[in-house]
């Protein structure tokens, strides 16, 4: 293995420190206890560990995951690393952005379970529920529908009546 090799291996094991250090800040973890990656996301570590290794030379490593805070409440975190390089392209240090995003991740639980329940309700009725874009265009499609036009849901959406061949005298 040669000195660069060396000297990349020992950025990239730096930068997992960095982000391991500003995840335990942000865990709840005081800033001198001895915190790695792993004991803060162990359902979650390897796969961070992996994208980390696979993108970082690459330039880019934008990833989510779990962490157990002390008290044991989980939060969601982001992290995002950006090397820099000099002008031969080795890497030289690295860059990074770490964000809890719990409160986003909670958001986005709470409307995919309100969609499951609406879907559930419009799917389950025998007439044919949809809704429209200001533009005409179908936002939601319910089962009913979808199975007389033979078709997903991904191809009804965002398509209007006549782009999916409904009966001329039905759409007007």
């Amino acid at each position: 293995m040669s000195i660069a090799d060396w000297v990349h291996l020992a950025i990239a094991a730096f930068a997992m420190l960095v982000i391991a250090f500003a995840t335990a800040v942000l865990a709840g973890f005081s800033a001198s206890s001895r915190t790695r990656l792993s004991e803060l996301a162990t359902r979650d570590a390897e796969r961070v560990r992996t994208e980390f290794d696979c993108n970082m030379p690459h330039g880019k490593f934008n990833t989510e995951y779990r962490i157990i805070r002390p008290d044991g409440e989980q939060r969601w975190i982001s992290d995002r690393a950006f090397p820099r390089r000099d002008g031969s392209g080795n890497i030289q240090r690295v860059a990074g952005v770490t964000q809890d995003i719990t409160a986003r991740k909670r958001a986005e639980d709470e409307l995919r379970q309100q969609w499951l329940a609406f879907d559930t309700a419009l799917s389950n009725t025998p007439d044919f529920t949809y809704t429209f874009d200001l533009e005409g265009r179908f936002s939601y499609v319910n089962r009913g529908l979808l199975a007389l036009l033979q078709l997903p849901l991904e191809a009804a959406v965002g398509k209007n009546f006549f782009e999916l061949n409904y009966p001329a005298a039905l759409a007007q």
